[in-house]
């Protein structure tokens, strides 16, 4: 079983009107101010923790922590946003759960990747509402 093989998919086509504009504003209010704490899993599969912020004015995601300190990306190079373990560091982290195949599978719900056109960020987080949210 491959993280390629679970659930996941883009979330660009899903119904954003769920939620009313409070629940938008608060959020990118939260993410601004205090982002989030996740799970950056690095090209060799390794889990690394970070924070993630959005800043709105200058329409840049920020992952901050690191050797390099923090990592800017702006959200207009951002191609796709995908729930699952869909990518290419998911599948690297995945190959460490040999013994327990169960464990990427319940991690699925939690994950999100962030698509550029030059590569990929897979993040895990510590809900699936907070990866809502983040999206």
């Amino acid at each position: 079983s491959t993280c390629a093989e679970l659930p996941g998919g883009s979330m660009l086509d899903e119904d954003i009107t769920v939620h009313d504009d409070d629940w938008y504003n608060g959020n990118l209010a939260k993410l601004g101010k205090d982002g989030l704490p996740c799970t950056k899993v690095a090209t060799n599969g390794r889990p690394y923790e970070r924070r993630i912020l959005v800043d709105s004015r200058s329409l840049t995601l920020e992952i901050r922590g690191g050797k390099t300190g923090s990592i800017g990306v702006l959200l207009d190079d951002l191609v796709d946003l995908r729930r699952g373990l869909r990518s290419p560091e998911f599948e690297s982290f995945c190959g460490r759960f040999k013994k327990d195949a169960q464990r990427p599978a319940v991690l699925s719900d939690r994950a999100l990747v962030l698509q550029t056109p030059h590569r990929t960020f897979s993040f895990l987080l510590s809900s699936p509402a907070h990866r809502t949210m983040l999206s």
